[in-house]
């Protein structure tokens, strides 16, 4: 029978064109590279993915092109060369490796009938796209929100060490007035006591003197020891003594130094007290004025930064008289107030009534906001 097989592929290529045999030649050769070319590229592929899900079936679809070459090839050899028991075989071995793969490819079709279509990956493309906007923006906010309370956090750790600050400098400034004030309370009471012969007389004198202390303190602490308004500090000082209808005040709204409240406030309430008891206000008609200005020290050269001037006048129908001694009051408001804040003291005793000035540099006086918005 091979002889029989023989013979007809014999007469075949003896009865067809050459050209035709040739093109035959020609079209298997194309297959089998186009067979080994995609094997080829299939193993390198799965080679380098090792973790290919797919792997057996790549492997398995590289081996069928593999099959399909070789059979392409032998039948380009057998034109020529009749080798009909190894094509058997080798188409037998093709149709085992297309039956393994077609086993291993029909359970994947329910899998590849479930991929979505083009206009399904489209839309799921769109959707993720404005989720990502919508992430985009939340993570916008986030890192605003993030940023503002960064912001707060360091403005409240500002404030906080502002506030550290701020009650170092109330215990130095406490510790410090605290250690003036018992100063000038051990002064007013030694210069009192020499004024003084009886307990009783000291107790008097004394204790009010300590009330106008207290008064200007309070103003202090009002203001957190920066300083002292220039007009209540002198309502808080007459407040005991006088009807507030028979004084009357003018001046700028000053804010004064600690030290000048202090002692600012002992002068008014000595000047208070005189009034009351020996000055204009013992009787009926009798008035004070009290008047404050700042200057610009032009002409004055001891006094190029401005000067504080300050006027208690009375005015009152019995003249005022000096007296024969000088008591404690007669040291504060000509001595004491005036040395303390670095300027000068006038008191007079006229016809109408008793006069006192006090003249400073304004840097002694007023407090920090005063000073910088004084003339210059």
């Amino acid at each position: 029978m091979t002889d029989g097989l023989t013979e007809k592929y014999a007469y075949l290529a003896q009865s067809t064109p050459e050209w035709t045999v040739n093109l035959h030649a020609v079209s298997d050769l194309l297959l089998v590279s186009v067979y080994f070319a995609i094997s080829i590229v299939i193993i390198a592929a799965v080679r380098r993915r090792p973790l290919l899900e797919t792997r057996k079936i790549a492997m398995l679809f590289a081996a069928f092109l593999l099959m399909g070459g070789v059979t392409q090839l032998t039948d380009l050899i057998t034109i020529w060369w009749p080798i009909h028991v190894e094509q058997a075989v080798l188409k037998t071995a093709a149709g085992i490796c297309t039956l393994a793969l077609a086993a291993m490819i029909f359970p994947l079709i329910p899998k590849v009938a479930a991929l979505p279509s083009r206009y399904e990956l489209q839309q799921a493309n769109a959707r993720l796209s404005q989720e990502i906007v919508a992430h985009e923006r939340t993570l916008s906010e986030l890192r605003a929100v993030r940023d503002n309370l960064e912001r707060r956090v360091e403005e409240r750790t500002e404030d906080l060490s502002r506030a550290v600050r701020k009650s170092k400098f109330m215990a130095r400034e406490l510790a410090h007035r605290s250690k003036n004030l018992l100063a000038v309370v051990v002064s007013m009471a030694r210069q009192t006591v020499r004024s003084c012969e009886t307990v009783e007389e000291f107790e008097s004198r004394l204790m009010p003197r300590l009330q106008s202390l207290a008064a200007a303190n309070d103003e202090l602490v009002r203001n957190d020891w920066r300083g002292g308004d220039l007009e209540r500090l002198i309502r808080s000082q007459l407040e005991p003594f006088l009807d507030p209808h028979r004084v009357t005040t003018s001046g700028p709204e000053l804010l004064l130094s600690a030290d000048a409240v202090q002692y600012v406030g002992l002068a008014i309430h000595e000047l208070a007290t005189n009034a009351a008891k020996h000055g204009a206000l013992t009787g009926p008609s009798g008035s004070v004025r009290i008047s404050w200005s700042l200057s610009d020290g032009k002409g004055q050269p001891e006094r190029r930064k401005g000067a504080f001037r300050l006027s208690w006048i009375e005015n009152s129908a019995t003249p005022a008289t000096e007296p024969a001694g000088c008591g404690f009051g007669h040291v504060l408001l000509t001595k004491l107030v005036p040395a303390a804040l670095s300027g000068s003291a006038e008191l007079k005793f006229l016809t109408g009534g008793l006069s006192w000035t006090l003249e400073a540099p304004t840097e002694a006086v007023l407090g920090t906001s005063s000073a910088a918005s004084a003339p210059t």
